[in-house]
């Protein structure tokens, strides 16, 4: 029987959960100052759920990049990249109907990728998403670093740039593209190139499309 205790459980170690708290919180704080305490109650509803379905998808990309299978009963990972990826492919779908989808996630995007950056340091202590060192830096170290540099430059940048959302999802690719050169996890690979590798691929053309298109 599935009990949310054992879907934690398996889905996060206990250091990685004390980051990923601290990356919650401080994505919260972020979010009200972000939002000059405006309309705060309705974005912060709408942002939570958006982080379940973000973990509900993550859980589907892990199983899929690792074991090429979805078993809703497996509960036991998550893959920022299979979440990302799915969730650009929904994105793209809805807005087709819905033309201010992005402009919504912008509102999200930056919070989103602080927990992100926090849960890398929870991968190292947790002791996943290994890899080689870079000059003795242990990889999910380096990978924090990178990432906190992308997070301010998305602030400082692009955070009032109406594709916020579409920037942080490229730039995010073309970092675990490079990355996955030296990433020593065991994901599927095609034509010995790592399934999660093609998967960046796709995401870096396909937002480079997507931009392209709107502003043509």
């Amino acid at each position: 029987m599935i009990s949310i205790d054992n879907i934690i459980s398996q889905l996060i170690t206990p250091k990685q959960g004390i980051f990923l708290v601290l990356g919650y919180i401080l994505s919260i704080i972020y979010l009200y100052f972000d939002s000059r305490g405006q309309g705060f109650n309705n974005k912060f509803l709408f942002y939570n759920l958006f982080l379940i379905f973000s973990a509900f998808c993550g859980n589907i990309g892990y199983n899929l990049l690792y074991f090429g299978v979805v078993n809703f009963e497996l509960f036991n990972g998550g893959s920022i990249l299979g979440a990302i990826f799915i969730l650009t492919i929904i994105t793209s779908l809805i807005s087709i109907f819905k033309n201010n989808i992005v402009t919504k996630i912008n509102k999200f995007i930056i919070p989103y990728f602080i927990i992100i950056v926090f849960g890398k340091l929870g991968c190292y202590f947790g002791g996943c998403c290994y890899g080689m060192e870079i000059f003795t830096i242990p990889l999910q170290i380096a990978e924090f670093l990178i990432l906190v540099v992308l997070v301010f430059v998305l602030i400082w940048k692009f955070r009032k740039n109406g594709n916020l959302a579409l920037w942080a999802v490229l730039f995010y690719s073309i970092y675990r593209f490079i990355f996955e050169f030296i990433r020593l996890d065991n994901s599927f690979y095609i034509f010995s190139i790592p399934i999660t590798q093609i998967v960046s691929f796709v995401l870096i053309i396909g937002i480079i499309t997507i931009i392209y298109i709107k502003h043509k």
